[in-house]
């Protein structure tokens, strides 16, 4: 698996079915393994930028000047959850 960098980009798995709660929050079903995932409002939005297929980068670019959060730490926690996503089967990575 490539290592993940503000260069790469996310590829969300086909076999994920998403559901909206109306707090803005998203369930994740793996239909691979049948588990179930939650995503916070911010994480709900981090997938939507990353079903874009851009790079991690412009997303850090992208949502720090919508959320109050220093660049460095949206960066970290994107990654941290893109590797989740990767670990739990629901997406894979590539360079851009």
């Amino acid at each position: 698996m490539p290592e993940i960098t503000p260069n790469t980009i996310v590829l969300l798995s086909e076999d994920v079915l998403v559901q909206e709660l109306p707090d803005g929050e998203l369930v994740l079903l793996s239909l691979a393994d049948e588990n179930y995932f939650g995503l916070d409002e911010m994480g709900g939005r981090c997938w939507a930028e990353l079903a874009s297929a851009t790079p991690i980068g412009d997303i850090v670019d992208r949502l720090s000047g919508e959320y109050e959060v220093e660049p460095g730490t949206l960066k970290k926690d994107i990654m941290d959850l893109v590797q989740h996503l990767v670990d739990a089967g629901l997406a894979s990575v590539e360079d851009a």
